[in-house]
């Protein structure tokens, strides 16, 4: 079983964005896919990039470094 951990209030992600927390010192984002929230590391595995400042459309988002795109709700690279 996993344990979770309160970084906000939903109240501050609105549907279609995303935050930057701080969590124990990673920085983790949270996306808000129509009412889903999901939590993934700010740090692109592909190149390292800052997910947090990458285009969020649908259930992607796009590393703003070298366009990979990933999955928020799986994390799987799609594309890049």
């Amino acid at each position: 079983m996993t344990d979770s951990q309160t970084v906000g209030k939903t109240a501050e992600i609105a549907p279609g964005t995303m935050k930057l927390f701080d969590l124990d010192g990673e920085k983790v984002v949270v996306a808000n896919v129509d009412g889903a929230f999901c939590a993934f590391s700010n740090v692109c595995s592909h190149a390292g990039g800052p997910l947090c400042d990458g285009e969020l459309v649908d259930d992607t988002v796009t590393c703003p470094w070298h366009s990979t795109i990933f999955n928020v709700r799986t994390g799987e690279a799609l594309e890049g």
